[in-house]
Parts: C-alpha cells; structure tokens; sequence
C-alpha cells in the first residue's frame, strides 16, 4: 500500500510554549528539535519503504528533515496542526497514495510494534485515531486519503471517530501506552525517564521472547 508518514513541525522557537515557566527559550528550543529528530530518525530506520515528509514553515526544520530524507511539504506560515493536516492530506491526494498517517513532532518514545499495530489497522479500516493520553489525537491514518474538518486538541480522539463514523467511514480508536505520551507539560517531562525504562524493559523482554 503506497504510504506517506507525515510530522507536522513548527519552529523550535515557537514550540513548548506551555514549559516556559519552567524552561527557558533555549532550553524549549532544545527539547522540540530533539523530539522531532527523534520521530524522524525513527520513521526513516523502521519504514525506509514508505514516503516520509515533514509539514512546516521553518526553514531550520525544513533543513533537519532533509538530513533523514524526508521531503517537505511547506507552509507559508505556520497556521496549527489542522492547517498542517488538511496540506499532508492534500499533498497525499495529489500524489496518488493510497494511505497517510499524520503524527505530531513531539512524542518521545515510539515503539516498532505499535506503529505496526496502527499500520495493520489502516488495512481494514479508513480511519485509525491513535488516542493521546489526554484525549488528544496522537497519530491519525486515512486510507485513502480524504479531506476532513480537522480538529486536534484535547478529545478530539472521539471527535475524530464520530466525524469518520458520520461520514460512513469505517474507524477505530486505540489508546496504546507508548505513543499516548507527548510532551506538553512539566509533569510529562517528569514521566519521560519513567517511560524511556519502561520502554527500554519492553523491548528487552521482546527480544528475550524472541531468542527463547
């Protein structure tokens, strides 16, 4: 199934405002590049064999995607994640691919097996919410690609699934432990060593039931 994996990114500079009463700006700025690295380094290794784009207005993140591959579908002006999601959708339609998954540059830990689990979902479904720990929308996969009336922020998981449903659209909704987790508040700063253990646990004990 021809596929494109996309991240919406605004600039570093603009990004975790919600921490600035606890981080400075470059400590915020530090922390949003290392994320999006993160999700780009991980979709470049895990899926070289789909499209990997980033969604953005900055010039500095326009050139960290290109560093990993990723083609760049760009702003002209940074407008929030609805914008960005309608232009991936768009750029999927365009392009003739039949899947899009887009996910935000601010996950800390993603799991091979859960991004597979979400994947496998999208071939029997048209619509795959991957629900945020606070109700939010963490990853969200349309097969075929299809304009929605986007709407992220906090409960827009269920939003999400009765729009699709609405729209005589077969969809699921999962809430998946790893890739629930953003970063948007001190307190998910805190939890983020707790979740890379956790994380770090979980894939030795994969590997261990492997090798048994």
């Amino acid at each position: 199934m021809k596929t494109i994996i996309t991240v919406a990114m605004k600039d570093p500079a603009h990004a975790k405002t919600r921490l600035s009463s606890t981080f400075n700006p470059a400590s915020r700025r530090k922390l949003a590049l290392g994320l999006f690295d993160r999700a780009l380094s991980f979709f470049s290794r895990a899926y070289p064999e789909h499209e990997l784009a980033v969604v953005t207005a900055s010039t500095l993140i326009a050139q960290h995607a290109r560093l990993y591959g990723a083609l760049v579908i760009r702003e002209h002006a940074e407008a929030g994640l609805n914008e960005a999601a309608g232009l991936a959708v768009d750029y999927a339609i365009r392009h003739g691919y039949e899947r899009v998954a887009i996910v935000p540059g601010d996950i800390p830990i993603w799991l091979r097996e859960e991004v597979d689990q979400l994947l496998a979902r999208a071939r029997r479904f048209e619509c795959v919410v991957a629900q945020a720990h606070d109700g939010g929308t963490n990853m969200l996969i349309l097969s075929p690609p299809r304009r929605l009336d986007f709407c992220y922020g906090a409960q827009s998981a269920s939003r999400y699934e009765a729009l699709a449903k609405s729209l005589g659209m077969s969809c699921t909704r999962g809430l998946l432990p790893f890739i629930s987790r953003d970063i948007d508040t001190v307190e998910d700063c805190l939890l983020l060593g707790r979740r890379d253990d956790a994380a770090r646990d979980h894939i030795e004990a994969k590997t261990e039931e492997g090798h048994a």
